[in-house]
């Protein structure tokens, strides 16, 4: 089960390794990591030295998934696959088409995204985002949105034609005063993407991510153990990648998981998700930790998967 328990690289609290991918990758092998997700922390790097470095490393026995804002683009965005201006829809786009043509070409199998929320933003000074004061799109016309955008996107990268790369969206939350302002928040939503013909036939998967989930349940007032036994029973097929991570249930702090964590007790209940096609993953996505605490938690995470 090891081979299936990945880190993400946003766990790192050195920041200079996010400027140092070739380095960053030895330092993982040092501490005997071989699994790798790649997050939105690191610098823009050129596709090509991208491609090569992952080649480098996966002939050294990593290996590597994909996830959300990476490749980061050269000027920061806020990746919005909702957006109604053509040229913010275009710039999240390619940082998915990006992402899809370095998994072809290096060999990797999964490629994770937040499908998006209902109003355009901009990066801040502290690298968060904020999101414009405009009028919020409803989740009725945000799905129709999203179903004509993901039409278009697996028609330009052939995802029909070509099964090498699997791709998936992740479940969101809303915002630490209870707004929300996020696509896909509660199984409603959820279930009403999933059932989409274009989710379907092209087998789109899902991460889930059990720290996004606390959240969404404690603002909007619902049993995340129901929500998880709806998704297990109607989709977990589906289930390409579950994120671990820690907060308080009012925003998404991504602090450490403990042995108490109503995370690591649910692993138990895991034998029935993923697919002949594709087995699941699970990726800890902590924030600030020495490689030290990494691999502690590391070895708790792997005593619970089942």
């Amino acid at each position: 089960m090891s081979k299936n328990l990945f880190i993400s690289t946003s766990c790192l609290k050195n920041k200079e390794y996010a400027n140092n991918i070739p380095r960053m990758l030895e330092m993982f092998m040092e501490n005997n990591i071989y699994n790798v997700e790649f997050s939105g922390v690191h610098k823009f790097t050129n596709n090509n030295l991208l491609i090569n470095y992952v080649k480098k490393f996966k002939k050294k026995k990593m290996n590597f998934l994909l996830h959300n804002y990476f490749p980061p683009p050269k000027k920061e965005i806020v990746m919005n696959f909702l957006s109604h201006n053509k040229k913010r829809l275009k710039e999240s786009e390619k940082i998915i088409f990006n992402a899809v043509k370095i998994s072809r070409k290096a060999g990797i199998d999964l490629y994770g995204f937040h499908p998006g929320y209902y109003r355009d933003g901009i990066i801040k000074r502290d690298g968060h985002f904020k999101l414009f004061k405009t009028k919020k799109m409803t989740f009725g016309k945000a799905i129709i949105e999203f179903d004509k955008n993901l039409e278009s996107m697996v028609r330009k990268i052939n995802y029909d034609k070509n099964n090498d790369v699997f791709i998936a969206i992740e479940n969101l939350f809303p915002s630490k005063n209870g707004e929300v302002e996020s696509f896909m928040t509660n199984f409603s939503e959820l279930d009403q993407v999933f059932s989409l013909d274009n989710m379907k036939k092209n087998r789109i998967g899902m991460v889930l991510d059990l720290g996004h989930l606390q959240i969404s349940a404690k603002h909007l007032g619902f049993s995340k153990y129901e929500f998880l036994n709806k998704v297990i029973e109607k989709y977990g097929d589906r289930i390409y990648e579950i994120h671990l991570s820690e907060n308080d249930s009012i925003e998404d702090k991504h602090t450490r998981i403990k042995e108490t964590s109503w995370q690591l007790k649910f692993l138990k209940k895991l034998k029935y998700v993923g697919s002949k096609k594709f087995k699941t993953k699970f990726t800890y996505e902590s924030r600030k930790l020495s490689f030290d605490e990494i691999k502690k938690d590391r070895e708790m995470i792997l005593d619970y998967l089942p």
